[in-house]
């Protein structure tokens, strides 16, 4: 016969410890107030039960539980990963615990979610996708601060920390003009957030204010290339290589699509940079130690995290936001995938 051991609770260490079960709390929460003969006799107490606190317990009748939520659309895609790297290491240091969810651009989803994380942490951070002001408004009203990370908030609702995607990829394109590229294809996830809408005008108007035409047919914004980014943007470029006109570019809105073309590439026998230039944008690790290294915008990912929980953590200690919306500087990285054809 199996014998399942009693998981004790707080009134069970009030009463090994023989205090109330309010002390007991005070312990866990406000141990300036509890004499140090007191906080003995509890941590005593703790040792004999192996009692271990319920956070999401306390955090139902309204004591800080010392965690932050953390909504993201991909787990698996490294460009998430750096900002939850840079989001946990300033957790951990001003003693902070992350509860990550992954919605895959799922927008129920993420509000199931996030209706969950608002009932058991002191913050949620949100990250490249958008949320109704209504819901926003809700969760506000229920003390539960919101930072956004990786999103274009538009009415100064709640802190953001982004960057200007619109130049950012201006850039990129009259980078690809200024070495001589007249064919250059657009890739994009679907244009589900303003952010999107942003890169995808910011690759429309330099193409006209440098005069060249802007045709549909190289413009590819495909729902496949949300979340299977590497394997769609493949399949696709497969399809396009023999329509293609060479010399040609090719900007991805991420690098994991820029190395899944490149892979259509190489099958076809196309030789990168020579025939096809490509660029991406996140400068995630792997674009460094593709063939060729990955020319690509170098996107402050961890930057986004360490600033994000900085300031979500501020407003949790009541602290006051001094810059609503952080704007982040990125760069070019030019490695061996783009050839200046003018030399």
């Amino acid at each position: 016969m199996i014998s399942i051991k009693k998981k004790h609770g707080i009134k069970d260490v009030a009463r090994e410890a023989g205090v109330s079960a309010q002390t007991v709390s005070n312990y866990f929460h406000r141990r300036s107030v509890v004499s140090p003969n007191t906080q003995m006799n509890i941590q005593k107490a703790i040792k004999k039960l192996n009692y271990t606190p319920n956070i999401f317990a306390r955090g139902l009748r309204g004591t800080k539980t010392r965690t932050v939520g953390v909504a993201i659309p991909e787990i698996a895609n490294p460009f998430y990963s750096d900002i939850l790297d840079g989001l946990e290491k300033i957790a951990t240091r001003r003693g902070y615990t992350l509860i990550v969810s992954c919605n895959s651009y799922n927008k129920n989803k993420l509000q199931r979610d996030l209706d969950v994380l608002s009932n058991h942490v002191d913050g949620i951070v949100v990250c490249t996708f958008t949320v109704e002001d209504e819901k926003i408004s809700h969760y506000l009203a229920k003390g539960i601060p919101i930072v956004a990370i990786d999103i274009k908030v538009e009415n100064d609702l709640i802190p953001s920390v982004e960057i200007d995607n619109y130049q950012t990829v201006y850039i990129c394109i009259q980078y690809l003009i200024n070495c001589g590229h007249r064919n250059i294809y657009f890739f994009s996830e679907p244009l589900l957030l303003p952010m999107f809408h942003d890169r995808l005008n910011g690759y429309l108007d330099c193409l006209k204010r440098n005069n060249l035409p802007i045709e549909p047919d190289k413009i590819i914004i495909e729902e496949g290339l949300k979340v299977q980014k590497t394997e769609a943007t493949y399949r696709k470029l497969s399809c396009l290589i023999d329509a293609m006109n060479f010399p040609s570019a090719l900007f991805a809105t991420s690098d994991l699509m820029a190395i899944g073309a490149m892979k259509a590439l190489v099958e076809k026998h196309i030789n990168i940079p020579e025939q096809v230039s490509l660029i991406g944008l996140d400068n995630i690790l792997l674009s460094e130690y593709s063939q060729p290294p990955l020319t690509t915008i170098d996107y402050p990912k961890r930057e986004m995290g360490h600033k994000g929980m900085t300031m979500l953590i501020d407003y949790i200690d009541g602290k006051p936001v001094e810059k609503k919306r952080i704007l982040l500087k990125t760069q070019i990285i030019e490695r061996k995938s783009v050839i200046n054809i003018k030399i």
